[in-house]
Protein backbone atom coordinates (compact mmCIF):
# COMPACT_ATOMS: atom_id res chain seq x y z
CA UNK A 1 0.00 0.00 0.00
CA UNK A 2 1.71 3.52 -0.79
CA UNK A 3 0.64 6.45 0.83
CA UNK A 4 -1.87 7.70 -1.68
CA UNK A 5 -3.89 3.73 -2.15
CA UNK A 6 -7.63 3.94 -1.21
CA UNK A 7 -9.62 2.11 0.62
CA UNK A 8 -13.74 1.06 -0.62
CA UNK A 9 -14.58 4.65 1.20
CA UNK A 10 -12.25 6.61 -0.78
CA UNK A 11 -10.14 7.12 2.46
CA UNK A 12 -5.99 6.93 1.82
CA UNK A 13 -4.33 6.27 5.15
CA UNK A 14 -3.71 9.97 6.04
CA UNK A 15 -7.25 9.70 6.83
CA UNK A 16 -6.47 7.15 9.43
CA UNK A 17 -3.42 8.71 10.53
CA UNK A 18 -5.12 11.87 11.47
CA UNK A 19 -7.45 10.41 13.90
CA UNK A 20 -6.61 7.01 15.01
CA UNK A 21 -5.23 6.43 18.23
CA UNK A 22 -2.92 3.31 19.05
CA UNK A 23 -5.43 0.54 19.78
CA UNK A 24 -3.04 -0.81 23.14
CA UNK A 25 -3.87 2.28 25.41
CA UNK A 26 -5.81 1.33 28.22
CA UNK A 27 -9.02 3.38 27.03
CA UNK A 28 -11.64 1.26 29.47
CA UNK A 29 -9.63 2.00 32.61
CA UNK A 30 -8.91 6.04 31.76
CA UNK A 31 -12.76 6.38 31.78
CA UNK A 32 -12.30 6.39 35.76
CA UNK A 33 -8.92 7.62 36.09
CA UNK A 34 -7.97 11.46 35.13
CA UNK A 35 -4.54 11.01 34.91
CA UNK A 36 -4.38 7.98 33.03
CA UNK A 37 -7.19 9.77 31.10
CA UNK A 38 -4.57 12.35 30.02
CA UNK A 39 -1.42 10.08 29.74
CA UNK A 40 -3.84 8.16 26.74
CA UNK A 41 -4.32 11.54 25.52
CA UNK A 42 -0.73 12.32 24.94
CA UNK A 43 0.51 9.14 23.94
CA UNK A 44 -2.45 8.81 21.31
CA UNK A 45 -1.97 12.83 20.06
CA UNK A 46 2.17 12.02 19.45
CA UNK A 47 0.99 8.73 17.92
CA UNK A 48 -0.97 11.06 15.76
CA UNK A 49 1.19 13.46 14.63
CA UNK A 50 4.37 11.35 14.03
CA UNK A 51 1.97 9.32 11.84
CA UNK A 52 0.70 12.30 9.83
CA UNK A 53 3.95 14.05 9.79
CA UNK A 54 5.83 10.94 8.20
CA UNK A 55 2.80 10.53 5.72
CA UNK A 56 2.92 14.41 4.66
CA UNK A 57 7.10 13.80 4.32
CA UNK A 58 6.09 11.06 1.73
CA UNK A 59 4.18 12.75 -0.05
CA UNK A 60 0.34 11.87 1.21
CA UNK A 61 -2.33 14.12 -0.59
CA UNK A 62 -3.28 16.72 2.44
CA UNK A 63 -6.23 16.97 -0.12
CA UNK A 64 -7.34 13.87 -0.44
CA UNK A 65 -11.31 13.42 -0.79
CA UNK A 66 -13.08 10.12 0.21
CA UNK A 67 -16.16 8.73 -1.48
CA UNK A 68 -18.38 11.42 0.56
CA UNK A 69 -15.90 14.49 0.52
CA UNK A 70 -13.94 14.28 3.43
CA UNK A 71 -10.57 15.40 3.67
CA UNK A 72 -8.31 14.03 6.41
CA UNK A 73 -8.27 17.81 7.85
CA UNK A 74 -12.21 17.69 7.83
CA UNK A 75 -11.32 14.50 9.48
CA UNK A 76 -9.02 15.80 11.97
CA UNK A 77 -11.39 19.10 12.81
CA UNK A 78 -13.77 16.55 14.14
CA UNK A 79 -11.07 14.63 16.43
CA UNK A 80 -9.02 15.81 19.36
CA UNK A 81 -5.91 16.79 18.25
CA UNK A 82 -5.45 20.93 17.12
CA UNK A 83 -1.51 19.41 16.72
CA UNK A 84 -2.79 17.42 13.51
CA UNK A 85 -4.81 20.05 12.08
CA UNK A 86 -2.13 22.69 12.43
CA UNK A 87 0.17 19.64 10.65
CA UNK A 88 -2.31 19.51 7.82
CA UNK A 89 -2.87 23.39 7.39
CA UNK A 90 0.89 23.79 7.44
CA UNK A 91 1.31 21.33 4.63
CA UNK A 92 -1.59 22.84 2.62
CA UNK A 93 -5.13 21.10 3.54
CA UNK A 94 -7.78 23.41 2.10
CA UNK A 95 -9.14 25.59 5.16
CA UNK A 96 -12.77 25.42 3.12
CA UNK A 97 -12.84 22.06 1.72
CA UNK A 98 -15.93 20.82 1.82
CA UNK A 99 -18.09 17.37 2.15
CA UNK A 100 -20.90 16.04 0.51
CA UNK A 101 -23.03 17.68 3.04
CA UNK A 102 -21.36 21.28 2.75
CA UNK A 103 -19.46 20.60 5.75
CA UNK A 104 -16.46 22.61 6.13
CA UNK A 105 -13.37 22.03 8.98
CA UNK A 106 -15.10 25.31 10.85
CA UNK A 107 -18.26 23.36 10.96
CA UNK A 108 -17.04 19.69 12.42
CA UNK A 109 -14.96 21.75 14.80
CA UNK A 110 -17.60 23.52 16.19
CA UNK A 111 -19.93 20.44 16.29
CA UNK A 112 -16.83 18.50 17.69
CA UNK A 113 -17.33 17.31 21.37
CA UNK A 114 -13.66 16.30 22.55
CA UNK A 115 -11.14 18.39 23.94
CA UNK A 116 -9.90 19.42 21.25
CA UNK A 117 -13.06 21.58 20.14
CA UNK A 118 -12.09 24.68 21.17
CA UNK A 119 -8.18 24.74 20.11
CA UNK A 120 -9.16 23.46 16.88
CA UNK A 121 -11.88 25.88 16.48
CA UNK A 122 -9.96 29.08 17.83
CA UNK A 123 -6.87 27.80 15.11
CA UNK A 124 -9.44 27.25 11.96
CA UNK A 125 -10.66 30.91 12.86
CA UNK A 126 -7.08 32.43 13.35
CA UNK A 127 -6.08 30.86 10.27
CA UNK A 128 -9.10 32.56 8.15
CA UNK A 129 -12.12 29.57 7.87
CA UNK A 130 -15.44 30.85 6.77
CA UNK A 131 -17.62 31.12 9.38
CA UNK A 132 -20.22 31.63 7.51
CA UNK A 133 -19.94 29.14 4.95
CA UNK A 134 -23.49 27.24 4.32
CA UNK A 135 -24.32 23.72 4.15
CA UNK A 136 -26.44 22.21 1.98
CA UNK A 137 -29.41 22.63 4.43
CA UNK A 138 -28.76 26.44 4.90
CA UNK A 139 -26.70 26.38 8.24
CA UNK A 140 -23.45 27.48 9.24
CA UNK A 141 -20.84 27.00 11.98
CA UNK A 142 -22.00 30.72 12.63
CA UNK A 143 -25.70 29.94 13.04
CA UNK A 144 -24.75 26.44 14.77
CA UNK A 145 -23.06 27.82 17.48
CA UNK A 146 -25.08 30.66 18.02
CA UNK A 147 -28.03 28.62 17.94
CA UNK A 148 -26.57 25.69 20.85
CA UNK A 149 -24.35 28.48 23.04
CA UNK A 150 -21.66 25.66 23.14
CA UNK A 151 -19.15 26.79 26.33
CA UNK A 152 -15.87 27.63 25.23
CA UNK A 153 -16.70 27.89 21.62
CA UNK A 154 -19.63 30.80 21.86
CA UNK A 155 -16.95 33.03 22.79
CA UNK A 156 -14.49 32.72 19.90
CA UNK A 157 -17.14 33.83 17.62
CA UNK A 158 -18.50 37.15 19.90
CA UNK A 159 -16.95 39.99 17.53
CA UNK A 160 -19.04 38.40 14.63
CA UNK A 161 -21.88 40.19 13.02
Amino acid sequence: MTNNDRDEGGRTPLHYAAIDAPSDLPFIAAQTDAALDEENWRKANEYKVSNVSRLLAEGADVNAADAQGFTPLLFAAASDSVDVVRLLLDAGADIEAANDKGETPLYKAVRNTTRGAVPITQLLLKRGANPNAQLANGSSPLAFVRRFQKPGIIELFADLP
